[in-house]
């Protein structure tokens, strides 16, 4: 599944969201009337009940979590507080009981949960080098699998770069064959001067907006952090995360962003220092960490590639970066030769 294909899913999200600004309208409209029971009543159950069950409808069309539904439904409860006036609340009051139960079920749910979680993450961590692949995997098999499941997977592995990825070991299989991507780029120091910049950013940006708005100035300065942990963690994956050969298979990692094994026999060919046009064709993959690629390798069948977030891409030639270039392409091209004859001795035609 691509990303084109991800997004068109979530379609309904939009209008399912749409309540929340339309009551907010409605509210603060003149036509509104505040000592209306039936008007306040109608626009609390909308604002908690009707979108809750449009969101159930929802997760059940798109196959995902329903565990979702209750989290929703606490958010919508916190939100139609913010916006039915306080006098007319009565309905609210009744329903933050519901929300009380669906909170206590949530953190029954989690605790039942994470005992799962541990135990089958410590047993697919021994098959498995990579945190991300590890957690994304464990997840998959407790919760299911799901759009939602990835982006969990890939906002807990955010946190764990960001934060523990100075210290952790590189994320590779023993006696593997691996090759940086990053060094000869500059891409560690030119993404620490964004960060830099970026905190100057944030306190500046904060102080002059709040002046205007309170509320403005911390959603602006949360989501500016937030972009800052990413880049943080997309170093460190950078770093701890390398492209490796094992297994007859092409493991390449780039940071966060792409994740991908490439069978060696699928490799048909090896273009060193390609020259990608501007309108480069829809089947490439473009996985260098910034700049020109320095090598193209091209496929004999279309593959799929997990980016960031559970988006995903199909392709058959990826252009790469590599550091240790005249190995990569020795070892690539000796490793592809053993996996092919392999293959043909294996899988006769």
């Amino acid at each position: 599944m691509n990303t084109a294909t991800n997004l068109s899913r979530f379609w309904q999200l939009p209008l399912i969201a749409s309540i929340f600004p339309i009551c907010i309208w409605i509210v603060n409209s003149p036509y509104y009337l505040d000592d209306s029971f039936w008007l306040n009543f109608g626009l609390t159950v909308d604002l908690t009940v009707t979108s809750t069950l449009l969101y159930w409808w929802f997760t059940k069309r798109n196959n995902l979590s329903e565990i979702t539904v209750f989290p929703f439904f606490v958010v919508a409860l916190l939100l139609a507080e913010l916006i039915i006036p306080s006098n007319q609340q009565q309905v609210l009051d009744i329903l933050q009981y519901i929300g009380i139960g669906a909170e206590s079920f949530l953190i029954l749910y989690a605790i039942r949960k994470v005992s799962k979680v541990r135990q089958q993450y410590r047993t697919i961590r021994q098959q498995m080098p990579g945190f991300l692949e590890s957690i994304s995997s464990t997840f998959q098999d407790i919760l299911g699998r799901s759009f939602f499941t990835k982006i969990l997977a890939h906002e807990i592995a955010v946190g764990y770069y960001a934060f523990w990825g100075w210290s952790i070991d590189q994320e590779t299989q023993k006696d593997s064959k691996s090759y940086t991507v990053h060094q000869k780029s500059g891409y560690i120091a030119l993404m620490g001067v964004i960060i830099g910049i970026g905190i100057v950013e944030i306190f500046s940006m904060h102080l002059l907006l709040v002046r205007w708005s309170m509320l403005a100035a911390w959603i602006l300065s949360f989501f500016s952090l937030y972009g800052l942990i990413f880049l943080l963690a997309d170093i460190n994956a950078m770093r701890k995360r390398k492209t490796y050969i094992a297994n007859d298979q092409l493991h390449v990692h780039i940071g966060l962003r792409w994740n991908v094994n490439i069978p060696l026999y699928l490799i048909k060919d090896i273009q060193i220092e390609p020259t990608i046009p501007s309108d480069a064709p829809k089947s490439l993959l473009q996985a260098q960490s910034i700049g020109s690629p320095n090598v193209l390798l091209q496929l004999s069948k279309t593959l799929t590639a997990d980016g960031y977030y559970g988006f995903q891409k199909k392709f058959d030639q990826i252009s790469l970066s590599i550091d240790q270039l005249e190995d990569f392409v020795v070892d690539i091209k000796k490793a592809s030769h053993d996996s092919k004859w392999l293959h043909a001795m294996v899988f006769p035609h």
